[in-house]
């Protein structure tokens, strides 16, 4: 019932969880969730909650990985230091999480990585 995620990730939440300092902790939410798919490159998720949160899915997170809830695609977060998750909205929802390693985002993360160990030369 509880998550860390990286401040980059925090930032893009729109709901508050009890993440601020001063913030009530909310209840408990009643969720269910199942994988409906599990493959290298896709995971697909149903997820049903009672309320606004943060899906967790404890494999890695890595550049390229990219989600969607219900179709729409969705801001991936980092959660728990290593592992990726999506905020889902109160009701039920089909999460899918597909690696896309030749994505625009991904190759801007390596260009980005390897101007960054270009520049401590």
């Amino acid at each position: 019932h509880e998550a860390l995620a990286d401040v980059a990730s925090l930032q893009q939440l729109s709901g508050d969880y009890g993440a601020h300092e001063g913030s009530a902790l909310p209840d408990q939410a009643t969720n269910a969730i199942s994988i409906l798919a599990y493959h290298n490159t896709r995971v697909v998720l149903d997820v049903t909650t009672d309320r606004p949160g943060v899906v967790v899915l404890n494999d890695l997170w890595y550049p390229g990985w990219q989600v969607t809830v219900d179709g729409m695609r969705q801001p991936l977060l980092r959660m728990n230091l290593l592992f990726r998750g999506v905020e889902a909205s109160a009701g039920h929802h089909v999460v899918e999480f597909d690696f896309r390693p030749f994505s625009w985002e991904n190759l801007r993360a390596a260009a980005g990585g390897m101007l960054a160990m270009r520049r401590k030369e």
